[in-house]
């Protein structure tokens, strides 16, 4: 009896924990809810709108990260090419998920460029401030001047 409760306990704190997070996730993907209109915007989607949310918000997060780790000097021309096999699998995963989401796609598309490099180009141009190489890369990608549509990208992935 007193396993089945502290399963029972488990489970119950595990539901609540995965709820935070959901919250979370939902909160940072949507800023511009009200606080008190939160919970309705969340019993109002349906679970395809919450996956999708919860899936943006990691992207997102997993971008802040992969900038800090990508090594830029290691093999720039093939980053600047959309090469990523000098990138480790967690790090290439994370670009070519990123570069599956819709918004990217149809901002990499409006640039004239594949989705896979133009997240290369922003995760350079927000690293560029710590790397010369990375700012090479970026402009190179972009150009000297970003146009309103790469800003707006970078702004929608928090670089």
């Amino acid at each position: 009896m007193l396993a089945s409760a502290s399963l029972s306990e488990a489970t119950s704190r595990l539901s609540e924990a995965a709820s935070i997070s959901t919250s979370l996730a939902l909160r940072s993907s949507a800023p511009g809810l009200r606080e008190g209109s939160f919970e309705q915007s969340l019993d109002d989607m349906d679970l395809d709108e919450v996956g999708d949310a919860i899936w943006r918000a990691s992207i997102t997060a997993s971008l802040e990260r992969v900038v800090k780790l990508i090594r830029w000097d290691a093999a720039p021309d093939a980053l600047r090419n959309g090469d990523l096999s000098s990138l480790s699998d967690s790090i290439a995963g994370t670009i070519r998920l990123a570069a599956a989401r819709p918004d990217i796609e149809a901002a990499a598309i409006e640039a004239g460029l594949d989705p896979a490099i133009f997240i290369v180009g922003l995760l350079a141009r927000a690293a560029s401030k710590e790397s010369r190489t990375a700012e090479r890369i970026a402009r190179a990608i972009f150009g000297p001047s970003p146009a309103a549509t790469i800003t707006s990208a970078a702004a929608a992935i928090r670089l």
